[in-house]
């Protein structure tokens, strides 16, 4: 959709209905990466409409002449919201650059905005920041760095602290459009006037409603230290600072962002409702494992006979079909019923992308077995023909056996289930055979 401010087409999308939120982009950017870090999060959460839009010089947005500055920035971003919003009353994040222009907003229309999100914030451009640190990589994966192409690697490089497949298979849908499309010329010279000619932090009053300020621990390009000295502006701020966070926070830290971000909604609708909400949270066993294999390999191993039987069980019952048969029998010498999974189902199949079931719990557990858990394994994959393969296990009650049922599996699926499925996959073979 286009939006006409002045002389200048904005381009914008809107996703889902409900309470507004407006997000705003960082500079060399556009709106894909916004909609990368945001929409993952809303999809349980589809009671707001989510309202991307492209800045000038950036996206599909033309950059005027006459936007030569961050003040005449924020008249466009101001003017966008007066049309496409008027006075209904909204939240807004934004990442960097955008969450610079977010507190401009604020400053603008205060009675207005009831909930702020700043990430990897710009805070003061013209202000020196000792703390600063310099560029560091905390971790690299070496074969996904050799396979990189020449667009992506200096950015990978000089700006990432974590390099590794998740995040290179992310940069062509959420990064590269917006950097390989910016109008340089264009933001250059606006880089010249950068800093706003005002003072932010004159507000009526302190700004008490949601907020989440969230920077990188490692950030080289505005480091951490100013934006934890925003939380006196915010007195229902949560501020965090991540470790093996730089820049890119949202992705090299996506679980953490994305926990942290949906307290924040939970807190702004729980303002709006006055219902409290749990905070309690959802328990979760989580495992992970890399494997020298390509996804198809790895896909087999859980969903084969021949697979299940080199790894996870000495026997099993698989009907590959959602409500299928999903049985691993682990004890073959137990009395029938409590030879392991029996009962349980396939609850999703996405060939070679994700699988979900329904579980049980050892004999052991007796209360816990009679209940119904649910796995989800996710298969990635990365170059060089290896596969990342991650687990979560949900569902879980609360009592003395729960607690033990848990700890179980937060040990088991890890150290055993998935340390067999290495081996195997690397060629050792885990069961005797008969």
């Amino acid at each position: 959709m286009k939006c006409q401010v002045k002389d200048i087409e904005l381009y914008y999308e809107q996703r889902g209905s409900g309470r507004p939120i407006l997000m705003i982009h960082g500079y060399y950017l556009d709106h894909q990466v916004m909609v990368g870090a945001m929409e993952p999060i809303f999809a349980s959460h589809p009671d707001w409409q989510r309202i991307y839009f492209d800045m000038p010089g950036m996206g599909q947005t033309p950059g005027p002449a006459w936007v030569n500055s961050s003040d005449e920035m924020l008249d466009v971003v101001d003017a966008f919201v007066e049309q496409v919003l008027g006075d209904r009353p909204f939240a807004v994040a934004g990442l960097s650059y955008g969450a610079y222009m977010a507190r401009g907003l604020l400053r603008r229309r205060f009675e207005q905005i009831n909930g702020l999100l700043l990430f990897a914030p710009v805070v003061a451009p013209t202000v020196a920041d000792d703390h600063r640190p310099d560029h560091t990589i905390l971790v690299q994966d070496e074969a996904v760095m050799a396979v990189m192409p020449e667009p992506f690697r200096p950015q990978l490089e000089g700006t990432m602290v974590v390099q590794d497949g998740r995040i290179f298979n992310r940069l062509p849908t959420e990064f590269a459009p917006g950097f390989f499309g910016a109008d340089r010329p264009f933001l250059q010279n606006l880089r010249q006037r950068y800093a706003f000619t005002f003072d932010l932090n004159e507000l009526p009053e302190r700004f008490a409603k949601p907020t989440l300020i969230i920077a990188g621990r490692q950030d080289s390009g505005v480091g951490y230290w100013l934006p934890t000295q925003l939380v006196t502006q915010y007195p229902r701020a949560t501020l965090a600072v991540l470790d093996r966070a730089g820049h890119a926070l949202n992705l090299e830290q996506a679980g953490l962002f994305n926990q942290l971000v949906t307290d924040w909604i939970q807190r702004m609708q729980e303002m709006e409702t006055g219902v409290p909400y749990d905070t309690m949270g959802e328990r979760i066993v989580r495992a992970s494992v890399d494997v020298e294999s390509a996804v198809h390999y790895v896909w087999q191993a859980w969903t084969t006979k021949e697979g299940i039987t080199s790894f996870f069980a000495p026997a099993c019952n698989i009907d590959l079909r959602v409500g299928g048969a999903y049985e691993m029998y682990f004890d073959l010498e137990a009395p029938e019923g409590e030879q392991g999974s029996e009962g349980m189902q396939l609850l999703t199949i996405e060939p070679e992308q994700l699988l979900s079931f329904t579980w049980n719990a050892p004999s052991q557990f007796g209360k816990v077995r009679e209940q119904r858990t649910a796995v989800t394994i996710r298969f990635y994959p990365l170059p060089g023909k290896r596969t990342r393969l991650v687990l979560t296990h949900t569902g879980w009650g609360e009592g003395a056996e729960w607690d033990e049922a848990f700890a179980y599996f937060g040990q088991v699926w890890q150290t055993v289930v998935l340390e067999r499925l290495k081996k195997h996959l690397a060629g050792e073979a885990i069961f005797a055979v008969s």
